[in-house]
């Protein structure tokens, strides 16, 4: 022990020497071994890390795809609640089913309303996933029918901030969407699902009134004991073709998609590119340590007088060997110290952006695995740039060291022909990366460069959330549409403000649902019926984004309530379905209704990337208003929550919303709603809006989202 904290003084002492070098190699190595260790952290989170399920191994998500598209789980992830009940019924091979349905609700608090995020689910949920509670109780089977009774339970967390003052919730009532709401218990702090959730309902829904089109849950099964997941596939492509042969109208053309929540979410290509990102950083961290092997090799060459030195007065060569690597482990323990802080600092940011969005079980985390993995990292790495210089310190003849010193000599000669072996390996090195990282952000700037089909500078937006329940179109009531049209004008109004619209969902968002569509008059097609994003937006929607019209017209006051329905379809939808005719005054039929195109409007990204299966930008626009009276639609989860990804074929209708006394009930129409979006264009010297306030206070809540803001006020 005494000679090795001799030997760690002496390393000490050396490296106070050359300060200069053992700075830059403890920065360079910082620097790559923080990037390692935050890509791994995402690696661990999403791949390595045990889920807190019991057997999550046996546990199976269903989604309902298009045929032809390929089994991406993000966008296959919803099903409908009918179809759910399908396979429960007929399949063998799944057990313990479950469905998972997210939404947004308002509580009503003493002086305002919050919004809040919640799932509505079947009873057995919370059985499958084996969920506990630390206070009351989950719910039982006979509480998750229609017209059961209002109850909820509460997340650890919401119980934390929301409750903190009470150290019992059970047997509260809570005001949801203008319905109370007792609290039946409080769930573990460990329970969590695919997305953050502060308040759980029961799904009291009779899924064979459902329409089989509407994909509104999230299905998830448990394998059967000694079940494989060949078998459920067949199983589950089985069902579908008999489910398609029975009612081929709603699922013509489509197929269920099983996955194993363990090993498949995140899926296959998902983790390839996770493994190639982890490569990509692990080769800038080799270039790293091949940096710094030929500064120590180059410091090498001003040593060899005194390692010869020491061996001429008897120092065993593998002491000496050690005392160079107890150097370099002394600098990669320093630089692997200093990343580790740094990559604390980069996990701690993500988890803070991924916070609202995602589940911790998802969230990076500076955990056991990851700190294994820095310990290693530096020990590979101090060993890699710290054995070579050592043993280069013994090719020549020590005799020549001493009589030449450190310049001159045929060992100065050899170590120059190594350090320069070192530079071409180090350039060959950079030039792999540089060309790879090239190709990365020429595709990354053609992502950004690309025309979106609108003017983004001095646009802002923001998410519009009502409490829905207050407004059900009642006689004393005013309607929703007229909030919107009021905040539209008030902020229309404000000073530097161009123009101000309203749309549902913004371009160039993250998750786009689609819905099928036919056009009057034209046989229809084989397979699964065409598909497009469809928009509800209000008459300024295009001049607000300087998207041009290429014929027809775009909406008017007189396209709102009680008008003959009327749409927009962008040219892609008018190319691939009327080729070279004019689509103006020809008919479009969408979710039930037979609409006359009125227009034809240049294509506008919807999509923040490409849609599965390439191509498939088709959109639809329709006014925003109230819908005569009509069946209840039923959108896709994501559509919910107003996030829809894909280029679209624009047609654009009014502000939508179904006839209320067509809906089932309630819960049926709260699990659709829209989250609408205004839109504005602002002065280009006035960079954001200056009173914000004012449209909080008309709308209720309010938040910024996909700003983009040009110059500040001066």
């Amino acid at each position: 022990m005494a000679s090795l904290a001799q030997d760690l003084r002496f390393a000490l002492q050396t490296h106070r020497k050359g300060r200069l070098v053992a700075l830059f190699a403890i920065i360079s190595l910082a620097l790559g071994i923080a990037g390692n260790v935050v890509v791994f952290s995402l690696v661990n989170t999403l791949i390595f890390k045990p889920l807190p399920y019991p057997e999550p191994d046996r546990i199976v998500l269903l989604g309902q795809r298009e045929r032809g598209f390929p089994a991406l789980a993000i966008f296959s992830i919803a099903s409908s609640f009918s179809i759910w009940e399908d396979y429960r019924t007929q399949s063998r091979t799944l057990i313990d089913w479950a469905a998972f349905s997210p939404t947004t609700l308002s509580r009503s608090l003493e002086t305002h309303s919050v919004s809040v995020r919640a799932a509505r689910v079947t009873p057995s949920f919370f059985r499958l996933l084996g969920a506990g509670t630390v206070r009351g109780r989950i719910f039982a089977d006979e509480e998750g029918v229609e017209g059961g009774p209002k109850l909820t339970l509460l997340s650890w967390s919401y119980w934390q901030t929301a409750f903190a003052a009470d150290n019992d919730p059970t047997g509260r009532v809570i005001t949801l969407d203008g319905e109370p709401h007792e609290v039946v218990g409080v769930l573990a702090e460990n329970f969590e699902f695919m997305m953050p959730v502060d308040l759980w309902m029961p799904l009291q829904q009779d899924p064979r009134s459902l329409s089989r089109g509407s994909r509104t849950v999230v299905s998830i099964a448990r394998m059967a004991a000694g079940t494989t997941m060949e078998q459920v596939d067949a199983e589950v492509a089985a069902i579908a073709e008999r489910i398609e042969a029975e009612y081929p109208e709603a699922f013509r053309g489509w197929t269920m998609d099983p996955m194993n929540f363990r090993t498949e979410i995140p899926d296959p290509s998902s983790r390839l590119y996770m493994a190639i990102i982890q490569g990509a950083v692990l080769f800038v961290l080799l270039i790293a340590c091949v940096n710094i092997t030929n500064l120590l090799v180059a410091r090498g060459r001003d040593r060899a007088a005194e390692i010869a030195i020491r061996t001429a007065l008897g120092a065993q060569r593998l002491s000496i060997v050690l005392q160079l690597v107890r150097e370099s482990m002394i600098m990669a323990a320093l630089g692997g110290v200093a990343g580790l802080g740094l990559a604390a600092i980069g996990i701690a940011t993500i988890a803070r952006r991924l916070g609202p969005w995602t589940p911790r079980m998802w969230q990076p985390s500076l955990d056991v695995n990851v700190v294994v993995f820095t310990t290693g990292v530096t020990v590979v790495c101090g060993l890699m740039f710290g054995l070579f210089p050592a043993l280069q310190s013994f090719r020549a003849s020590q005799f020549e060291a001493l009589k030449h010193g450190a310049a001159g000599s045929a060992t100065s000669q050899r170590r120059g022909r190594a350090a320069a072996a070192l530079v071409v390996a180090e350039i060959a090195l950079s030039l792999v990366a540089l060309g790879g990282g090239s190709v990365l952000a020429q595709s990354f700037l053609e992502l950004l460069n690309r025309d979106p089909g609108f003017e983004s500078d001095d646009l802002l937006t923001v998410a519009v959330e009502a409490p829905y329940w207050k407004y059900t179109g009642a006689a004393d009531e005013p309607p929703l549409y007229a909030l919107f049209e009021e905040v539209q004008r008030r902020v229309a109004a404000l000073p530097g403000v161009v123009s101000a619209a309203f749309v549902h969902p913004l371009p160039k968002t993250l998750f786009v649902s689609r819905s099928a569509f036919r056009i009057e008059g034209q046989p229809p097609p084989e397979g699964a019926a065409p598909q497009a994003v469809s928009l509800t937006a209000s008459p300024d929607y295009l001049e607000t984004l300087r998207t041009p019209l290429l014929r027809g017209r775009f909406f008017e006051a007189t396209d709102e309530a009680g008008a003959a329905p009327v749409a927009v379809v962008n040219r892609e939808l008018a190319e691939r379905r009327f080729g070279t005719r004019n689509p103006v005054g020809e008919r479009i039929v969408f979710r039930g209704r037979s609409r006359r195109i009125i227009g034809v409007a240049a294509n506008v990204q919807q999509s923040l990337t490409p849609l599965p299966g390439g191509g498939g930008g088709r959109s639809r626009v329709h006014p925003i208003g109230p819908e005569p009276a009509g069946r209840c639609e039923a959108g896709g989860a994501n559509e919910r929550r107003g996030h829809h990804t894909g280029r679209a074929d624009s047609h654009r209708d009014r502000k939508h919303r179904p006839g209320r006394d067509h809906c089932r009930n309630r819960d049926d129409e709260r699990l659709h709603r829209p989250l609408y979006r205004g839109c504005g264009r602002l002065h280009p010297h006035l960079g954001r809006l200056r009173n914000p306030g004012l449209v909080a206070g008309v709308a209720g809540h309010v938040r910024r989202g996909g700003v983009h803001r040009g110059p500040k006020n001066t």
